[in-house]
């Protein structure tokens, strides 16, 4: 339960600002530069009487802005040699054997125009050396890894650094409430609103065709309430 403030017969009311900036921060491990992180939160209420010991009124204003990044983020992408199709560096130890007979090694990639049933069980063959031909390579694929940055090293993973750009998220508030005295009694209505939003923004550090995302969102509450001072 929220019980909010009320009017009174004489005016209050405040002002408040809250901040941060990353002027004050320290950069991450793996970070060339300190993560933009600015802070700001600020607003007012006031108070007072509409018709005194009758009608009252209480107000409130309310800003949240936030301005954030990340730097130094390990991420793992595709070595040179695998956006060309080589995938030998994956090749492990063997784990089986299949139908066949033949040895199942861990990270092989096969292919999958030789899929076949072999005694009711599905097989295909591996491509030689763990290398996908070029004229195998899906068009869609390479297009969708052509806007990918290039790797800072050869590991297959945690091989690049990445900082995200500027997410800037805010939320306003306005708040009123009034507050009519009757009889013995006291009738009560407010409204509230509330946003919340963000511009698009990849949160693994990549550009923004690889997962980037916004909301903005909106909440409203309009309550009204009777109450009434009766004898014990």
């Amino acid at each position: 339960m929220v019980v909010t403030k009320s009017g009174t017969n004489a005016f209050h009311g405040n002002a408040y600002e809250y901040l941060r900036n990353d002027a004050f921060d320290s950069r991450d491990f793996f970070a060339s530069k300190v993560a933009p992180d600015k802070e700001n939160e600020f607003g007012f209420t006031l108070g007072g009487p509409i018709r005194k010991n009758k009608t009252f009124f209480f107000g409130q204003f309310d800003y949240y802005l936030q301005h954030v990044g990340s730097s130094g983020l390990l991420v793992t992408l595709p070595t040179a040699a695998m956006r060309e199709g080589n995938f030998s560096a994956l090749l492990g130890s063997q784990i089986g054997t299949d139908v066949l007979g033949r040895p199942v090694i861990a990270g092989t990639v096969y292919d999958p125009s030789t899929t076949r049933t072999v005694n009711g069980t599905l097989v295909r063959d591996p491509y030689p050396g763990n290398v996908i031909p070029p004229g195998d390579l899906s068009s869609v694929s390479k297009a969708y890894q052509a806007a990918l940055p290039t790797n800072v090293s050869d590991a297959l993973v945690n091989n690049y650094v990445a900082s995200t750009e500027v997410t800037k998220f805010n939320e306003p508030t306005y708040f009123i409430k009034i507050d009519q005295q009757l009889g013995n009694g006291m009738l009560s209505g407010s409204y509230r609103f509330m946003g919340q939003g963000n511009n698009a923004v990849n949160s693994n550090g990549l550009p923004l065709f690889y997962g980037g995302q916004s909301y903005n969102r909106r909440i409203e509450v309009l309550p009204i309430l009777r109450t009434e001072n009766r004898p014990s």
